[in-house]
């Protein structure tokens, strides 16, 4: 069962991605898009404040991009972290598993589809591949 800690000392395997802003050079032209969109917004509608809103909503919106997420994996499911906010999913929630250069997909059904960039979660890897698809592998059912 997950500890007080869940991130902590009930993981098995912990990961932890950094904000692709930070291991990559396009992480300044994003961020250069993204300030572009907000003065564009700013002048089209006249007034500061929409240009304001609109870099909220941006940064709200690829958050993952921006920000590190942390992920803690035991035999119930796992934990994942982002801006203060967990969320516990368990590994019986998931049928599907699908392994990518980058990261693995956990999908609620059989089969791909359109909503499973919604239902799903795409754990990345931070330097522990083997282990976590192992992980993984072995506690998600079917597999």
């Amino acid at each position: 069962s997950w500890t007080q800690n869940e991130l902590g000392q009930a993981a098995a395997v912990s990961l932890k991605r950094q904000s692709t802003r930070s291991n990559s050079s396009r992480g300044i032209e994003r961020s250069a898009q993204g300030l572009a969109s907000a003065a564009s917004a700013a002048i089209g509608f006249e007034h500061w404040l929409y240009g304001a809103f609109s870099l909220i909503v941006l940064v709200i919106a690829l958050s993952r991009y921006f920000f590190p997420t942390q992920y803690a994996l035991n035999g119930e499911g796992f934990v994942s972290a982002h801006l203060g906010l967990s969320r516990r999913r368990s590994w019986a929630e998931f049928q599907r598993v699908d392994e990518y250069r980058d990261g693995i997909f956990l999908g609620p059904f059989t089969r791909s589809g359109r909503l499973d960039s919604f239902r799903g979660v795409f754990l990345r890897f931070h330097q522990n591949r083997e282990e976590v698809v192992y992980f993984v592998r072995h506690y998600v059912p079917g597999q």
